[in-house]
């Protein structure tokens, strides 16, 4: 299944076509995540299909550039770093969910505060060891409280290096 339509409006480029995503969209990931929309506005979250299986950020000078080439003069190949991408799961809370590679940038910078657990490497360890049907109450006492905040979808567990 392909996610909805998610977009209003395009944005110039020859190859690397960008999409402006409906405000409705912004307003449910920006909800659903806790995004700090202070500091990740949400008119950089774009599309690079007409779809938005994949959601990038794309900083603001990039977007600035792009939406001045009216002639679409530029080539663009690739921009941005994708940040959530669509699972295409029924019975869940958010259609999209984190996407690894911009993973290590939203929670580092605290640009996401919801759907993230902050766990040390015990806990990752006893991920491997046990691989499934794991309880919270399993997990360190922090953990185990994190987990139970988060809302049903895909969660991702942040480890926190041993200092």
């Amino acid at each position: 299944p392909h996610p909805p339509l998610s977009h209003i409006s395009q944005i110039g480029g020859l190859y690397d076509k960008l999409f402006v995503l409906k405000p409705d969209l912004l307003a449910r990931l920006a909800d659903f995540y806790g995004i700090d929309t202070t500091r990740m506005p949400l008119e950089q979250l774009v599309s690079r299909s007409s779809i938005s299986k994949s959601i990038y950020f794309v900083s603001e000078s990039i977007l600035r550039t792009l939406k001045l080439d009216v002639q679409t003069k530029l080539s663009v190949i690739n921009t941005g770093i994708r940040v959530l991408e669509y699972t295409g799961m029924k019975n869940i809370d958010c259609e999209y969910r984190l996407c690894q590679e911009g993973l290590h940038t939203l929670v580092a910078q605290q640009l996401v505060k919801r759907q993230v657990v902050h766990a040390p490497v015990s806990d990752l360890l006893l991920l491997y060891q046990k691989r499934t049907q794991i309880r919270a109450e399993e997990f360190t006492a922090e953990t185990a409280r994190q987990l139970k905040e988060v809302r049903i979808c895909t969660q991702f567990l942040y480890v926190i290096p041993a200092s």
